[in-house]
């Protein structure tokens, strides 16, 4: 293992498979759905625990598989734990619901939930509704409806800490002045951040301000393409001359840090 003691592989959109000495986290897994990509959910080669942000469609629909194939646990926030019960019929025993800042120990990695709000839909709840239910997958049952609806309420970003002290942080929303000092608060060595609706300049600055070492660009292909934003982010670390190791993932390729 190299020393950070992980590897990551990008599934595409917010999906990750994070290997921490043999011991798997999968995050945010929709890989068989991606329109960007001909990747299925059979790229996933492990998966102890599944590490949920939110039940937007486009994070939600491989889980199904996951289950049948590897049993993990499934960490999440409370309200979606809920729903996700109903949905995958899974033991209740292995569906975890967590409040931000709960911290839990599995040995080979720890792993933290913080607070965090979706990115914005709509002005208002029957906005963000109308906006979800003109997708065939949230339309097509009244549970993909539920879950949509929770996730566009309920966000949990998650830190992860290896044995050897490494921090490495997903998140998945808006850069609001609240989230930002949340991020400050952590330092993560590794951020895995969201490009869908963040300035780049504000991210280069957040980024050099915490002292990450590694950056990597997220969410950047579906629904809508954000490729542009990622590029634009290296430019911005390039002005600054930030000592970062900035990466544009690539579709189903681990990444030896």
């Amino acid at each position: 293992m190299n020393k950070m003691g992980f590897r990551i592989k990008w599934l595409g959109c917010a999906g990750y498979e994070m290997d921490f000495n043999g011991f798997t986290v999968v995050n945010d897994p929709w890989v068989t759905d991606n329109p960007k990509t001909d990747l299925d959910w059979e790229i996933i080669e492990n998966c102890d625990i599944i590490t949920l942000t939110h039940t937007h469609y486009d994070h939600i629909t491989d889980i199904p598989k996951l289950l049948e194939k590897f049993d993990p646990k499934i960490l999440t926030g409370e309200l979606t734990a809920i729903s996700m019960l109903k949905w995958t019929n899974m033991c209740p025993m292995k569906m975890y619901p967590l409040a931000p800042n709960i911290e839990l120990d599995f040995d080979a990695v720890k792993i933290k939930t913080l607070f965090g709000t979706h990115t914005m839909l709509g002005a208002t709840m029957s906005a963000v509704k109308e906006r979800l239910m003109n997708n065939p997958t949230v339309a097509s049952s009244e549970i993909m409806q539920e879950l949509n609806m929770i996730g566009s309420i309920e966000y949990r970003n998650f830190l992860f800490t290896t044995p050897n002290g490494t921090r490495i942080l997903i998140w998945g929303n808006e850069l609001t002045p609240e989230q930002k000092n949340i991020i400050r608060a952590e330092k993560p060595d590794v951020a895995i951040l969201q490009m869908t609706k963040n300035s780049p300049a504000e991210t280069a600055d957040l980024c050099v301000e915490i002292g990450s070492k590694v950056v990597i660009a997220s969410h950047i292909d579906c629904p809508k393409d954000y490729m542009h934003f990622a590029v634009e982010l290296g430019e911005e670390f390039k002005k600054r001359n930030a000592d970062v190791n900035y990466i544009i993932p690539e579709y189903g390729k681990w990444m030896e840090l």
